[in-house]
């Protein structure tokens, strides 16, 4: 039974693997059919290009006509470490706990980091890309709400 399940577990991981990876037309058609069925939603027209990964799928909505560019990383879904924390509470943000929401017409640049641990959400038309809130290398970017945002 333990063959069974790690083989099962290798191909998935190889199909997953494949999805990510595999450039061109084919790989951008996989990727579309692999994170309709994972996402919580997926609109109309969106590329999601090679080196994506979402983490907790079922909590990133994208919206139509949107491009996730090339080794974006997306953390979402609820905080429920036992961590010491402090939450700020937003009237003006429209989504669940834990739920990322990105926009129609939204692009994200590559490489970027969009954690939306708490929550995250992006307006229509909006471009978020490396290096927009820090001069670090490694940070993300930031979290739109209504249509503001940093601008450099």
């Amino acid at each position: 039974m333990r063959y069974l399940r790690a083989i099962r577990t290798a191909a998935s991981d190889l199909y997953l693997m494949l999805v990510t990876y595999l450039p061109g037309r084919t790989g951008q058609r996989l990727r579309n059919h692999y994170w309709k069925r994972r996402l919580r939603h997926l609109g109309q027209d969106v590329r999601i290009d090679q080196g994506v990964q979402i983490l907790n799928p079922k909590f990133v909505s994208i919206g139509d006509r949107s491009w996730i560019d090339r080794d974006v990383t997306i953390l979402a879904g609820p905080d429920l470490s036992s961590r010491e924390r402090t939450v700020i509470a937003n009237a003006d943000y429209p989504g669940d706990p834990g739920v990322v929401h990105i926009g129609k017409c939204v692009h994200i640049g590559v490489a970027s980091i969009l954690s939306g641990i708490s929550a995250g959400f992006t307006s229509q038309m909006s471009v978020l890309r490396r290096r927009t809130a820090s001069c670090l290398p490694s940070v993300t970017v930031p979290v739109l709400q209504r249509g503001r945002g940093t601008r450099r």
